[in-house]
């Protein structure tokens, strides 16, 4: 385990806990043998908030969050359907576990560019700077604070979004599901390789068909654009199968099992990697089509580009919530 303030872990300790036994987890890497390892001592990126003040500021400000969520996570079962402040919450968890990551950092720094470009430009036209003037105000937006807050910003819209979708508490007969160094997983619309660079969506949320987040070895979070109600449902092994082949597949690094639990990443039929939406599966009724055209998701795009234009302050986070039929 390292200690070094330098360190900074993108997976909650807390929750890879709930993956453990005698506290650790069994750690595996591409080509290498699975080894078990304390859960402080996996799943931490080098400086990813540069200065180690910066670092302070911002673990002491997602930390509140976390802790937060895994109260309610070692509760899940007895709480479930989860309402109200319970699944912001929650959803604010998984959000973070979004934007805490090497792949989403890099999304968001190329589009900062982008936008500290155009604004230097329209600037130098209409105040007449000259070049060197142009760098210092360039340098200024390069600045890690502007980055981190960046980041900081896409949480309530991100929780929004994920609180707005269709949940399904998944429960497996056995110590089934895994987690990975990347652990909340997107599926899009149409099919397409899944590496570690899916964690960001290409298109966007909205152009997601379900995501997926494990809650412990034998649980896990199904959220789709299903326009009905929140459920709870057993898990098929090849379904479990598909929901750890994404979170292999995307894993930056490492992924992680209960120790001794032989989890599936094979489908049974054809003992093969097999990454498929298993929201159409499970879902009555929910296809393709019916998540282009939910009213669920429709009414969710509204709310976060409210917030995304300011119209709504970032603090005062809503989310669709879906009535059951004849109420």
């Amino acid at each position: 385990m390292s200690n070094d303030p330098r360190d900074h872990h993108i997976v909650t300790a807390g929750y890879l806990r709930r993956f453990a036994r005698a506290g650790k987890v069994t750690v595996h890497r591409r080509g290498e043998e699975p080894v078990d390892k304390g859960v402080r001592a996996v799943a931490y990126v080098r400086d990813f908030w540069q200065s180690p003040e910066l670092a302070e500021q911002v673990e002491a400000k997602l930390g509140k969050g976390e802790s937060a969520a895994l109260k309610i996570l070692r509760q899940f079962e007895t709480r479930w359907p989860l309402g109200g402040q319970d699944r912001l919450i929650v959803a604010t968890f998984l959000a973070i576990h979004m934007v805490r990551l090497p792949a989403f950092g890099w999304f968001m720094r190329q589009i900062g560019e982008r936008a500290n470009r155009d604004v230097v430009a329209e600037s130098a036209v209409t105040y007449d700077l000259d070049e060197q003037q142009q760098a210092v105000i360039a340098d200024e937006f390069r600045r890690e604070i502007h980055h981190v807050r960046a980041l900081l910003r896409q949480l309530p819209r991100i929780g929004s979004f994920l609180c707005s979708m269709h949940w399904t508490l998944l429960e497996a007969e056995e110590d089934w599901f895994i987690t990975s160094d990347q652990p909340v997983v997107l599926l899009p619309y149409q099919p397409s390789p899944h590496s570690p660079a899916s964690a960001v969506p290409p298109l966007g949320l909205a152009a997601t068909l379900e995501a997926r987040f494990t809650l412990d070895a034998r649980h896990a979070l199904l959220l789709s654009w299903h326009d009905d109600t929140d459920s709870r449902l057993s898990v098929m092994r090849d379904q479990a199968a598909s929901i750890n082949c994404g979170l292999e597949a995307q894993a930056l690094q490492e992924w992680f099992s209960r120790p001794g639990s032989r989890p599936p990443i094979l489908s049974s039929q054809t003992l093969q990697r097999r990454l498929y939406p298993v929201s159409l599966e499970l879902l009555p009724g929910y296809t393709l089509a019916r998540a282009a055209e939910s009213d669920r998701r429709r009414r969710a795009e509204a709310i976060v580009l409210e917030m995304v234009e300011g119209q709504t302050p970032a603090s005062d986070v809503r989310w669709v919530a879906v009535a059951p039929e004849g109420e």
